[in-house]
């Protein structure tokens, strides 16, 4: 099959099952996951958080088949803190080696098989601290059109532990606009998770299965995802041979408070305006779930108070907010109050400026409105009239400055089309023009 084949069974499948939105606020920082990218080969949890940084990335450009990123920056989307290279080249290596299959659902009834396979990641390396990686044509469209898709939230998605969790959470995920999963027969559930019905059903029993897999991936799911979950079984006899999921979305800030800066936006902040190296970036990755983003976004609004209203000047503002990062710290009450008056002081500075400028900008619409109508005026004369005006206007005053203007060209000829069209001339043009209309007589054919 070649390329355009491919993308053409994409397209069909994506189509096939076109659901309503179940997109959240884009104030979290993620992208529109595609269904098909769920159904993936099952990947280790740091193949999976790369993948997902991955798609981040190229989801803002999808129409680029390569990509030059800092390695920190996508370290830092994967919430992966390990410096070891080697660990890295591998998860890496795994999403080349894992693969996505799409089905036509229809062509088993037209008696043939359709369906296309793709592998996770093109070719990808590190180096001088930058990690490049290609996507095929067919992935990039997927993420440019997902007809089928959830919101999937990096921030949210980083707290999730362990092996089956983030697995669960991303097959629900696709589920819950419809607030249930269909049945699902018991070796199609542990392949999900790369299981053998061999070792887990048939030798230890579902209570294994639930133990192991359903209970605990559930808790961390019902604590830390933006749903809820729960399951119940279905019995053929004493033997449960399907389970179904019903999922329930947690109201708005259940969750956590909304934020508007997380990984990328705080990785641009550490960054650019506090220099933090990779050293730091990595400290604060390992420690994330002290250092969560709310912390973080605290210690920035902190180090930029005592930057800003410290009595000592600050050398190093990497140094000052690490150091209140690690021991800590917290606005004291006097500190709090202060920030909180300059705080208060700046939006209605903010607010101040901008009545201002919509009021400049409401006079500037009008006073282009004004200069429209009056060259309109002019432009409805005949040439006779017109030729007048331009006359008076070149023994006007205004004409000087008009002159000014049309110096650098060398050109002071006056023509109808020149005072309507020139950007320059316009304006000086109709100043002179709203006083010489008010003397112009209609009937005369001729000013007065």
């Amino acid at each position: 099959m070649g390329v355009t084949d491919l993308q053409q069974v994409f397209d069909f499948v994506l189509e096939e099952m076109k659901h309503g939105d179940v997109t959240e606020s884009r104030r979290d920082i993620g992208y529109n996951k595609p269904y098909d990218m769920v159904r993936a080969t099952t990947l280790t949890v740091g193949a999976q958080r790369l993948l997902n940084a991955v798609n981040f990335i190229a989801s803002h450009n999808p129409d680029q088949a390569a990509y030059d990123i800092d390695l920190a920056r996508v370290k830092w989307l994967a919430n992966i803190s390990t410096r070891d290279y080697d660990w890295i080249d591998g998860i890496a290596k795994e999403l080349q080696q894992a693969a996505i299959e799409v089905i036509d659902p229809d062509s088993r009834h037209r008696g043939k098989e359709e369906w296309v396979r793709m592998p996770l990641l093109g070719p990808a390396g590190v180096k001088h601290g930058r990690f490049a990686f290609e996507l095929n044509s067919v992935h990039r469209r997927v993420l440019r059109s997902p007809h089928r898709y959830a919101f999937f939230s990096l921030t949210k998605g980083h707290k999730l532990s362990g092996d089956n969790a983030p697995v669960l959470h991303d097959r629900l995920l696709q589920d819950v606009f419809r607030g249930h999963t269909d049945w699902i027969e018991i070796p199609e559930f542990l392949g999900w998770f790369g299981k053998a019905e061999s070792a887990y059903f048939k030798k230890e029993g579902f209570r294994a299965i639930r133990s192991s897999i359903i209970e605990p991936s559930l808790a961390e799911i019902n604590e830390k995802a933006e749903f809820s979950a729960s399951w119940e079984p279905r019995n053929r006899g004493r033997k449960v041979i399907a389970i179904r999921f019903n999922m329930v979305k947690k109201a708005a800030g259940a969750v956590g408070r909304d934020i508007s800066e997380v990984r990328s936006q705080l990785y641009d902040v550490l960054r650019a305006e506090f220099n933090l190296n990779t050293h730091d970036l990595d400290a604060i990755t390992a420690n994330s779930e002290a250092w969560t983003e709310d912390r973080l976004l605290e210690v920035i609004e902190l180090t930029r108070y005592r930057i800003e209203h410290g009595k000592k000047e600050v050398g190093s503002p990497r140094a000052l907010f690490m150091h209140l990062l690690n021991h800590d710290a917290v606005f004291t009450p006097l500190e709090r109050e202060r920030a909180e008056k300059a705080r208060k002081a700046k939006a209605q500075k903010d607010r101040a400026e901008k009545t201002s400028k919509n009021l400049l900008s409401e006079s500037a619409s009008k006073a282009g409105s004004t200069v429209d109508a009056v060259l309109g005026r002019f432009a409805n004369l005949n040439e006779t009239q017109q030729n007048i005006l331009l006359e008076r206007f070149q023994e006007s005053p205004t004409f000087g400055a008009a002159k000014m203007l049309m110096k650098p060209t060398g050109d002071f000829t006056l023509t109808a089309g020149r005072v309507l069209e020139d950007a320059k001339l316009r304006g000086l043009f109709s100043a002179f023009l709203e006083r010489a209309l008010e003397n112009l007589a209609p009937s005369s054919g001729s000013p007065a």
